[in-house]
Parts: C-alpha cells; structure tokens; sequence
C-alpha cells in the first residue's frame, strides 16, 4: 500500500502544471475546430473540447519519461518540430476514435469517417494546431531556461517594486568537484555536471522547490518560508536528492566512473526580491541569507557533514522522525561578527558525516 502510495505521489510530483493548462488549451482549441469542421454543429461542441482537453494535458505526463530524458541534447528548433508533429498526431488520433465511436452510437456507417478525413477544413485546422503546439512548447521551452515560477512572476510584474520578504535557502554542493574535473575530460564533466543537476529535477519539483540558479557546480533552491517550512519540504528535499543519486549511482559509474557526491547549507531570513536590468530582465534575491547558507555548505567539510542547517530554520520546521537535528553549538560564519547557532541533519538510521571533521570555530 506505502509503495502505491509512493508512486501516485511521484506520478502527480513530475507533472508541470502550466504544462498542462497550456497544451489542454490548445487540445480544446483543435477538439473545437476539427469537430466544427466536419460537423457544422456547435451543439455538442463542449463534448470535443472536453476530449481536446484530456488528450492535450497527456503530453506533461511523459515530459520526464520520454522528451526531457530522450531528447535533451538536440537543438531547440527540431525538439520542437519533433513534439509539435507528435503531440498533434496523438491528438489527431484520439479524435478518429472519438468520431468512430460517434459514428458507432449514431449508427451511421464507417464509411463517413473518410468523408471527414478527407474534409480539407479538418486537415488545415490541423496543421494550425501544429503552430499553436508548437508555440506552447517554444513558451514551456523558454520558461525552462528562465524558470517558471520566475517567469510567471516577471509575466505578472510581481516584483516590479523592490519587496521584503522571509524565504529559505538550500545550497548544494558537488563535493570534490576538482578531482572530478581533473579525471574527466572536460566535454565528460560537463555532461557529468547536466545528468546531475537533472536529477534534481523531480524531487524539487515534489518539494515545490524554485530552483533559483546553478553557479559552476553548485545549485540553489529556495522558497517562501511559509512553503519552505510546510512539512519540512526543504529539509526533505536534500534527501530526496540523496535517494536520487543513489538510484542512478550504476549508471554514473558506468559512464563517468564516479557518482556524485554534494554537501549544503540550509538558512531561512529575510531578503529583498526586485527585478533588475533592461534589456536583460531578471529576478533576483538580495540579503545576508544567501551569503550565510552558501557559508554553511562550506562549514560541512570542518564538521565532516553533508548538511548544515542554521537554528532560524529548525525553529520554523517541524523535522520528520526519520531525519535527526544535532546541535553542533555556535560558530562564527565568515562575513559575520556574531556566532550563530547550527544542527547537523543526517538520516536516523544513517550517518551522514562525510569524512573525519576539520577544526572549526565552535563557541
């Protein structure tokens, strides 16, 4: 029952949901005209759009298994193309079965089905709905690049005013990133580097994580404290990507000879989000929040700790049994004056210190 359980959480976590409005739209809108273009009927024209939808939120489900995983490393344009031509053909497809059927209740015969299509109405609002696909998934294509919760914030202008707010920091680490780069040849690390920061792909997804930026080998998450905090979503999420990696180690050894090994730093505080630059729009986070939690994941390697989790966070989180918070007493970060308390958070029934601690200043 845990692992249906399991599944149906993972299932519902891969799927993007302005993915789905935006190709259930554009099912509906060609479920709308295909059926119009033969029947000459608005009667049941909710019917078709109600098929049009379903059949255009399908594509989401298999963004992860079939596109992200199959098609990462081919240009834009034929990505594009490729799915474009894909997602209406399926869409194309479920509508013969929806007319079939039709024709199957009505009992009109079959032979009508080639009446329509051969109708030339249909076959041009087809090949619309190829353009309209196509520019939805050029829209999701961009929104991967600049992310998409950024994106709606910028669409919407949410931070066209400099704001205050409380949000929580994840930064991650790849451990020994040098030794990596010095053993692969630099085209392998880099593909080292991509298989690894897209397997953070799901678990933040499942965390309802924005994946703010990747700078060289590190990646940072953040969210909004109150989010942040809901079920300990960013303690959660660091061993998520522990479960992640461990599940894909084979494969990184096979290719790369070695699997990915990460260090963090967790910290929660305010900080001011504002857009900035012009021809570059972008949105951007400012505080001494940031500069503490990137100098916790540096802490981990004098405590011999995976992840480092400042007191602001532990007070605001309720942290699940599996995962234990030891104190580690207060330690002055650098950039700071006053010492700060932290915890160290590793697994209950696994340690996570990483390798014999180095001297740290613990007060």
């Amino acid at each position: 029952m845990r692992r249906l359980f399991n599944w149906y959480v993972s299932l519902f976590a891969r799927i993007d949901y302005l993915s789905v409005l935006a190709y259930g739209a554009v099912g509906s809108f060609m479920g709308m005209l295909a059926y119009f273009a033969w029947e000459r009927d608005v009667a049941n024209l909710h019917w078709a759009a109600l098929l049009g939808f379903f059949l255009g939120t399908v594509p989401p489900m298999l963004e992860d298994s079939i596109f992200n995983r199959n098609f990462r490393r081919i240009p834009v344009a034929l990505y594009v193309a490729v799915r474009g031509f894909f997602y209406a053909g399926k869409a194309l497809g479920g509508l013969i079965i929806f007319e079939i059927v039709a024709l199957l209740i009505r009992g009109e015969p079959l032979d009508r089905l080639g009446e329509w299509l051969s109708s030339a109405d249909l076959w041009y609002y087809y090949f619309c709905t190829i353009i309209f696909y196509d520019f939805a998934i050029l829209f999701n294509q961009a929104s991967r690049i600049i992310g998409k919760r950024k994106m709606v914030k910028l669409y919407f202008g949410s931070y066209l005013k400099p704001t205050i707010e409380e949000r929580v920091f994840l930064f991650v680490d790849l451990s020994d990133s040098t030794g990596v780069a010095e053993r692969l040849p630099r085209e392998d690390y880099f593909d080292f580097l991509n298989d690894f920061f897209h397997l953070m792909d799901k678990p933040a997804r499942l965390r309802r994580a924005e994946i703010y930026q990747y700078v060289g080998d590190e990646a940072v998450f953040t969210w909004k404290a109150s989010s942040g905090a809901k079920n300990a979503r960013c303690l959660r999420l660091f061993f998520d990507l522990e479960r992640a990696v461990a599940k894909r180690a084979s494969r990184f050894r096979e290719r790369y000879g070695v699997v990915p090994a990460f260090k963090a730093g967790l910290h929660l505080g305010e900080v001011v989000t504002a857009e900035i630059g012009g021809e570059k729009r972008d949105l951007v986070y400012n505080g001494d929040v940031l500069n503490v939690a990137s100098r916790l994941e540096k802490l981990c390697a004098d405590f011999g700790e995976r992840l480092l989790v400042s007191r602001a966070v532990v007070e605001r989180i309720d942290a699940p049994e599996e995962i234990e918070l030891t104190p580690l007493g207060a330690v002055v970060v650098r950039g700071r004056k006053a010492p700060m308390e932290i915890h160290a958070a590793r697994l209950a029934d696994q340690p996570n210190r990483i390798d014999e601690p180095r001297t740290a200043k613990v007060g």
